[in-house]
């Protein structure tokens, strides 16, 4: 099959372009040849030739802020790669969507001590939220459909559970340009077009546009409690009390014995039921607003859920430690099972990621009712007065809508999963 790898490269872009990436930047390189002309023959996909891989990385970095949706960089092997790293991690830190996709020589000729050879496996460390190692192309139709499955999930990955880069790394065997076709090249290109068919391409269903609505709802979430904390924590509350003041008489009065602690990063404040701790961002602690008194509230509207033995809160507790793998071996599962053509491993997968919806579902009645709480505890101690109220109101509010989009966001990607299994 003499033009295998150009076949492969196609196989792989089509698959992106129907997961719903739309735009590829592609730094030219020899051994990226397969991928780039993919690129450039698709017609649902627009192309832009930056030379520079570092710049490349970085337009790709801003079309993803804008647009939402991750674009694809493409580089030659080598230490081509290693200069999208100022990008990755700007990518990982902002949350942005981005895919980058990397040619590497066959194994054979890896780790060779020239510049061109270096591993490129986890070239880019935690930076990345997933990470794949596509093989060499291989025309057995489990690896046909293996590529395209690790495609589709690919672009799922980064976008949930958190947007951010993730690493494709594509190895091909010289040659890299197109030959003259043969017999066998016609034979691969039915097995293609017999597998796209197989896998339902175009039938519709939720695809990426349901992820991606799901993800956009979450950053207007977000946008919405960090413009209502922003608004609020400029408003000194009457007492003048900083919230590491107000935690203490709340406590004092309802008769909580809970460590205090401070934390990291702004509205990363939390109670941990574990540990009996309070844990307070030094914003929320030392200032006097309006914004410190609610989330105070709020955090220990959670330590009486815990006091009392709310059911919600218990149940989330227990599934804890399984949602914090439920993602990750949910992808894994949907990988190998669209390879092995196994459903068995695919439906485990939708069973596995259930449990993070779950997980968000019942997180609503649990910080609904914090919310609740809170609110009446600060009218009982008589924290704030009634215009001092409705901001704390406006940021807890804001705060909800977070659990709301999170949810609506897990459910997204179950329809999404579902959809892809019947395909």
């Amino acid at each position: 099959m003499s033009n295998l790898h150009i076949v492969w490269g196609e196989l792989l872009l089509d698959a992106l372009a129907e997961a719903g990436v739309r735009q590829v930047v592609v730094s030219p390189g020899s051994r990226s040849t397969p991928l780039v002309l993919a690129a450039a023959r698709h017609p649902r996909l627009t192309t832009t030739v930056v030379i520079d891989e570092r710049c490349a990385a970085f337009v790709a970095l801003g079309q993803g802020r804008a647009s939402g949706r991750p674009s694809v960089v493409i580089c030659t092997s080598g230490t081509a790669g290693a200069h999208h790293l100022p990008a990755v991690v700007e990518a990982s830190e902002a949350a942005i969507p981005m895919l980058l996709l990397t040619a590497d020589r066959p194994p054979e000729l890896q780790g060779r001590g020239a510049l061109q050879t270096i591993r490129q496996a986890g070239l880019y460390g935690h930076f990345v939220r997933a990470t794949w190692e596509l093989g060499l192309p291989d025309p057995h139709p489990q690896a046909l459909a293996g590529v395209r499955a690790t495609a589709a999930l690919a672009v799922h990955a980064t976008l949930d559970p958190r947007p951010g880069p993730v690493h494709l790394n594509a190895p091909f065997r010289t040659p890299l340009e197109p030959q003259p076709r043969d017999a066998s090249d016609a034979e691969l290109e039915h097995l293609v077009a017999a597998l796209g068919e197989g896998m339902g391409r175009r039938r519709g269903g939720p695809g990426l546009a349901v992820l991606l609505s799901g993800f956009l709802l979450a950053l207007w979430a977000q946008s919405q409690v960090k413009s209502a904390y922003a608004k609020y924590t400029k408003v000194r509350n009457s007492h003048g009390m900083t919230g590491l003041q107000a935690a203490n008489v709340l406590m004092g009065g309802l008769g909580l014995s809970l460590n205090v602690e401070g934390t990291p990063g702004q509205l990363s404040d939390h109670y941990d039921p574990r540990s009996k701790t309070l844990r307070l961002s030094q914003g929320v602690a030392q200032q006097p607003s309006v914004a410190s008194i609610a989330i105070v509230a709020h955090e220990l509207g959670h330590a009486m859920q815990d006091k009392t033995g709310y059911a919600p809160l218990k149940l989330r507790g227990a599934i804890v430690p399984a949602v914090r793998l439920s993602p990750l071996v949910s992808y894994f599962l949907f990988i190998f099972g669209f390879a092995m053509q196994n459903p068995t491993l695919v439906n485990v997968g939708i069973l596995v990621f259930s449990i993070s919806v779950v997980f968000s579902l019942i997180t609503l009645p649990v910080e609904f009712d914090a919310s609740r709480r809170g609110l009446k505890m600060i009218q009982s101690y008589q924290l704030l007065d009634t215009q001092e109220m409705q901001g704390a109101q406006a940021v807890l509010r804001a705060a909800a809508l977070t659990y709301v989009a999170a949810a609506v966001q897990s459910v997204m990607t179950l329809l999404f999963y579902i959809s892809r299994s019947r395909r």
